[in-house]
């Protein structure tokens, strides 16, 4: 068992609290099994919804929380970004701060409150997320400590979902030789048969993969592990992620990281099980949508062509470091702009010959402003740049906010 502070994290900006009721048995069968102490866990949930939702959320957190005795707290994002905004010099704010969908922002205010918390560990789990109803001995809590108990090299130790997959794909989940052209942008250099294996093993015969009840590890890349499934070691201590508005996954960066140093990243077969909330598909702005995907890519031809040939180190201090030069030596570079085009160019053609009107939606209204995208990542990029080399500064800056305003127990009033 380690001895360190384990944050477990849920972001959120609609009702949990179902999620939250499965979720805290995660936590509960982990100290049952004696894997963490009570006293080494620290509950988080950082909300964004509405008063009344955050209400709804609460009541259930002091409900499931009354008996586990760890600390529990729920934060309203737009208190904790008023803090924020207190502390921190106004450039630097706006990079942690901001109203707007950006999911770098919200990693990076969990990795803050970790530091804030002096938790070493972040366990983050999405709030559409419920265990698997057979879970009463093993959890993905449990599957994540077991990793990092047995390797200290594992860096990145997480899972995938069971059920609903991919919302923007819904309306094609079966539609096999439209799903091959969508997934071939996020993986170009996939052969036909690989790009079929992986969406198969991943998606189609993934989403129903239930525990079997044994735990099993696996490292090869073909496991795929899921954000909202995985936990973290202090990497983001020193290394937060972009904070691009309106561009999903850039929490993946910590899989690239993995792949460039010498830490390891684990799958382990525990999945979630992930239900999107009624009527989730009828309130989707497709057009929003289709450009956290495309500005999501983007950001990838970035990062790829920035770390191509960079082996990073495994200090963490020496790899942020390294981060930032390789985006800062190439992210005006002709050659990125060539390959930045390329990526607008394949993501319009893939989408304007899917027949239906969202896709057809999508495709027109990128191929009207290409520049626009172009413009934003790159600047997207310099921002993050900033970032990194300003992260310890952040975290010194922000050391002094006070947390325990958001701390809740089952008898008090809040």
């Amino acid at each position: 068992m380690t001895s360190e502070k384990h944050l477990y994290a849920i972001p959120t900006n609609r009702d949990a609290s179902k999620s939250i009721k499965s979720l805290a048995n995660d936590i509960a069968v982990a100290i049952d099994e004696h894997v963490l102490l009570p006293e080494q866990l620290i509950f988080v949930l950082l909300d964004s919804s509405t008063q009344a939702t955050f209400d709804r959320n609460h009541a259930q957190l002091k409900a499931s929380f009354k008996a586990l005795q760890i600390a529990c707290l729920h934060i309203p994002v737009s208190a904790f970004d008023a803090r924020l905004n207190q502390v921190l010099d106004p450039k630097l704010a706006a990079l942690v701060v901001g109203s707007g969908f950006s999911y770098g922002k919200m990693v990076n205010k969990i990795s803050i409150i970790a530091h804030l918390l002096g938790a070493h560990y972040i366990h983050r789990r999405d709030s559409d997320v419920y265990l698997q109803a057979n879970n009463t001995q093993i959890t993905p809590l449990i599957a994540e400590m077991r990793a990092f108990n047995e390797n200290d090299q594992f860096l990145l130790v997480g899972s995938s979902y069971l059920g609903a997959w991919g919302i923007d794909y819904s309306d094609v989940a079966d539609d096999l030789p439209t799903l091959r052209k969508l997934f071939s942008l996020s993986k170009p250099t996939y052969s036909p048969s690989q790009l079929d294996d992986y969406i198969n093993n991943k998606y189609v015969q993934g989403s129903t993969e239930t525990f079997p009840g044994d735990l099993a590890f696996s490292e090869q890349k073909s496991n795929y592990i899921d954000a909202g499934n995985f936990a973290l070691k202090e990497v983001f201590l020193k290394i937060p992620v972009s904070p691009a508005n309106v561009t999903s996954g850039t929490d993946y960066l910590y899989h690239t990281l993995v792949g460039k140093s010498g830490w390891r990243m684990v799958y382990h077969n525990d999945r979630v099980v992930h239900q999107y909330n009624e009527n989730r598909y009828d309130q989707i702005d497709h057009l929003t949508y289709g450009n956290s995907k495309l500005l999501s890519r983007l950001m990838t031809t970035v990062t790829n062509s920035a770390l191509a040939d960079v082996s990073l180190s495994d200090d963490f201090n020496d790899m942020a470091q390294q981060v930032a030069a390789a985006y800062l030596s190439t992210v005006d570079s002709a050659e990125l702009l060539a390959k930045l085009k390329t990526t607008i160019q394949r993501f319009v053609a893939v989408y304007a010959s899917i027949d239906l009107p969202h896709y057809q939606a999508i495709a027109t209204n990128v191929a009207q402003q290409p520049d626009a995208y172009l413009e934003k990542t790159i600047t997207d990029v310099h921002h993050l740049i900033d970032l990194i080399q300003n992260w310890p500064a952040i975290l010194k800056n922000t050391q002094a906010l006070e947390l325990a305003p958001f701390s809740i127990s089952a008898d008090n009033s809040r």
